[in-house]
């Protein structure tokens, strides 16, 4: 190992760069806060008003199983049942009030927030992750850190994906 002092290879980089990169990111997260993001309190302390204006309805496809799992572990933390959860394949009629069709709601994932906004896929999630104690910081870090477009692309990939395979053996009627 003789003369390999002060070489940087890719396998070990200088302590000091981990240490910068974190403080870097702490730093950027710290800045989201100060300019007002402000993620729902992790604690049950939180008021009946906050509840209703921090309000949720997800709609998800209850007949495919691994969305029927995720959204099933959603709602066992959901303690403060800040997010109604209305499953399409049950109750087409929610959908027809918030004017979305069926064949769009079953290729992703929609919410729609108290005021009425509309949510699809990655923003949908991160709105539900705002609302769930630990996701939060899932939520903050993939805001924080822009990658809701990204993951949104790589989302839609996975979406178009699994709605074929479930069309593909007749569970649904969508092309």
């Amino acid at each position: 190992m003789r003369g390999q002092r002060g070489r940087v290879s890719a396998a070990h980089p200088p302590p000091g760069l981990m240490a910068d990169a974190l403080r870097l990111s702490a730093l950027r997260l710290f800045t989201l806060f100060l300019n007002g993001y402000q993620p729902l309190p992790e604690t049950d302390e939180i008021s009946n008003r906050d509840i209703k204006m921090a309000r949720l309805t997800a709609y998800f496809d209850g007949g495919c199983p691994m969305c029927s799992k995720e959204i099933a572990h959603y709602r066992r933390i959901d303690r403060r049942s800040a997010i109604d959860w209305v499953d399409i394949t049950n109750d087409g009629g929610a959908l027809a009030a918030v004017g979305i069709d069926y064949e769009t709601a079953m290729r992703r994932i929609h919410a729609r927030d108290a005021d009425g906004t509309l949510l699809t896929g990655v923003p949908a999630f991160v709105a539900i992750w705002q609302r769930l104690p630990g996701y939060r910081h899932l939520a903050t870090l993939v805001q924080g850190f822009r990658l809701v477009p990204l993951l949104d692309w790589a989302y839609g990939r996975f979406a178009d994906w699994r709605l074929r395979r479930r069309c593909r053996d007749g569970a649904c009627t969508i092309d």
